[in-house]
């Protein structure tokens, strides 16, 4: 995922008209979704943050909380052997 694309959307998120908030937050939950396990570990973890991105974002990112992909410790422990 593009670090650069996830900020320019929150500030489009910021700045756009109330009526189109709900448009870009989904935007933003998609595209989070979409990046892997840890763009949605870290959506789970800025959705707790209401008053920093605002309720409706919030709200929009909290059903990642339950659709997170998971697998098996050995699947873990061999990723983190290849890469050390």
């Amino acid at each position: 995922m593009n670090l650069l694309k996830f900020l320019l959307l929150i500030v489009k998120y910021q700045f756009c008209l109330s009526q189109y908030k709900s448009n870009v937050a989904n935007e933003i939950k998609d595209m989070l979704q979409d990046s892997g396990s840890v763009w949605v570990k870290f959506a789970q973890t800025i959705s707790q943050l209401d008053m920093i991105i605002g309720e409706e974002l919030a709200q929009t990112l909290e059903p990642l909380f339950n659709n997170c992909n998971i697998h098996d410790h050995e699947y873990s422990k061999q990723i983190i052997k290849n890469e050390l």
